[in-house]
């Protein structure tokens, strides 16, 4: 495909994760041609040869009754999730070649899967997730919206993973193992029983230590975190089919 071929992008955020989502933009056959980003320290500046051009207002003003492709380049979950369901955008989903996705997976609107990223039958992935360089996800795994998996995560057949978790680098899961909505698993984490949503784990096996919300991660839900609080007095951890280990 030849340069006159590709097609438009605007990118939200001039992080370093925007260098990573806009090197794969190009290869999957997109031409970013611009960056918005609401620090003003970053505007007139470039991120891997795109300019940095202004304000997200500024581009969502600039794309009234547009189609432009649009994708959010923000590592953070909570900060994608407020951008993508604050403006109603043409957001797209961006599979860099060498990513392998079988036919039969759902890819949701404005999720990004990196280099050499595997994605197996029949597994579902929701809106502005990332799937992370060499992650690898089995089949039937759900992954919901605003999730994260960092890069060299494993994740074996029926693995569910709730709204907004994170994975950190080279964390894993057995098959069928369910994680909560708006969790973090630490790099290097084994997730062999279920774990809550709001929590922090870590470890082989994975345990959680603390809520997700001491950590500042989903700290809006002060009562649901107080409840995880008293069930982590109660139990390291909680058992594949949900009871008490």
């Amino acid at each position: 495909m030849n340069r006159l071929e590709k097609t438009p992008l605007n990118i939200i955020g001039a992080g370093g994760h925007a260098k990573v989502v806009i090197q794969t933009a190009r290869a999957a056959g997109y031409e970013p041609i611009a960056v918005f980003d609401d620090d003003e320290r970053l505007h007139e500046t470039q991120v891997c040869g795109v300019p940095v051009v202004g304000k997200i207002a500024e581009m969502i003003e600039r794309l009234k009754n547009s189609d432009l492709a649009c994708v959010i380049a923000i590592g953070n979950n909570e900060t994608r999730k407020m951008i993508a369901e604050k403006y109603d955008q043409n957001w797209v989903s961006i599979i860099h070649p060498s990513a392998i996705v079988d036919a039969t997976a759902q890819i949701g609107a404005g999720t990004v899967v990196f280099a050499q990223a595997v994605i197996q039958a029949d597994a579902t992935i929701g809106r502005h997730v990332i799937v992370n360089t060499s992650a690898s996800i089995d089949h039937d795994c759900h992954l919901a919206d605003f999730v994260h998996i960092a890069p060299g995560c494993h994740l074996s057949g029926g693995v569910h993973i709730g709204e907004g978790t994170l994975l950190g680098v080279g964390a894993c899961a057995k098959p069928l193992a369910k994680v909560g909505r708006w969790s973090v698993i630490g790099a290097g984490a084994a997730i062999i029983r279920n774990i809550p949503d709001h929590v922090t784990a870590v470890g082989v096996p994975a345990r959680f230590r603390r809520t997700a919300c001491q950590s500042g991660w989903g700290g809006q839900n002060r009562a649901c975190c107080l409840r995880v609080r008293i069930l982590a007095r109660q139990t390291p951890f909680m058992s594949l089919q949900g009871g008490m280990a």
